[in-house]
């Protein structure tokens, strides 16, 4: 059997909406994986997985000025790669059809 994941991407770990879409993957049991740029926030203290990809400078206030995510894509370009590499065709498939949602949705105002 393969469980659900859900991966939450925040710099603060501390917004809103990713706690609630946090909330609803724990509530669906699915595995949390959570990347964020800081240990103590409250969306790490949900996840299964915290990958903590330390930000430039170390203040959240830093974080809201200087807004930089070069460090936490490059992490993510990365985890992509090799979840494609393993899943094949079928990533390919899906890569497909999520593309398609959002040109779906570049458009809708």
């Amino acid at each position: 059997m393969t469980a659900d994941a859900c991966v939450v991407i925040s710099g603060s770990g501390a917004n809103e909406s990713s706690i609630k879409a946090a909330r609803s993957a724990r509530a669906a049991n699915a595995v949390l994986v959570v990347v964020t740029s800081f240990a103590s926030s409250p969306l790490v203290s949900l996840a299964d997985i915290a990958l903590v990809v330390a930000p430039a400078h170390g203040s959240f206030r830093h974080e809201l000025e200087y807004t930089s995510r070069v460090p936490q894509a490059i992490l993510i370009e990365s985890l992509v790669e090799i979840v494609s590499g393993r899943l094949g065709e079928a990533s390919r498939s899906a890569r497909s059809t999520v593309l398609g949602i959002l040109s779906d949705n570049l458009s809708d105002e």
